[in-house]
Order: C-alpha cells, then structure tokens, then sequence
C-alpha cells in the first residue's frame, strides 16, 4: 500500500543514479517546499512526487528504490522534465 515516507528514510535514500551536482539541487528544492504529492510504495520501491521547477506545470518524478543495509538506493529516475532522467527534480 502506497504510504508517505518519513523524513529520516528520505535522508537515509543514497542515489548513485544521480550526480552529486544534481542532489544538491534536488535538496534545495525540497528545503525550498517546491515538492508535493510524495507517495512511496514499499513493495514496489516506487517513490513518486511533483516538483515545481522552470515550467508551469510541475514536473512528475518516479525513482526506483531497492533496499540496502541502511537504507534504500536510487537505481533510477525518470521526470517529466526535459532531461528526463536521473535529473535534480528525482533526486
């Protein structure tokens, strides 16, 4: 069942889907409220999201998770965006 994860298990997602530069960017979108609509769905690793970035329809966000010791793992990203995938609005 879809549920909203809490704050410590978004701090604890490792991304090597996606470049340090990227991250950066991702953090201060979500430290600047411009993401909405998390849902994450344990059994399936699926995290999706809006995210408001240039255009004026946010942006929709898919990253796959998969478990590790300590946390879950960004293996990929997918967004609306023009970049597509493994952008700052996934990460």
């Amino acid at each position: 069942m879809p549920s909203q994860p809490d704050e410590s298990a978004a701090l604890a997602i490792q991304t090597p889907a996606i470049n340090d530069r990227s991250l950066a960017a991702g953090l201060a979108y979500a430290m600047g409220s411009r993401v909405s609509g998390i849902s994450f769905d344990a059994a399936t690793g699926l995290m999706l999201g809006k995210v408001r970035g240039g255009a004026d329809v946010p942006y929709s966000t898919t990253a796959k998770l998969v478990r590790k010791t300590g946390g879950w793992s960004c293996t990929v990203g997918v967004c609306s965006c023009p970049v597509r995938k493994d952008c700052k609005h996934v990460a």
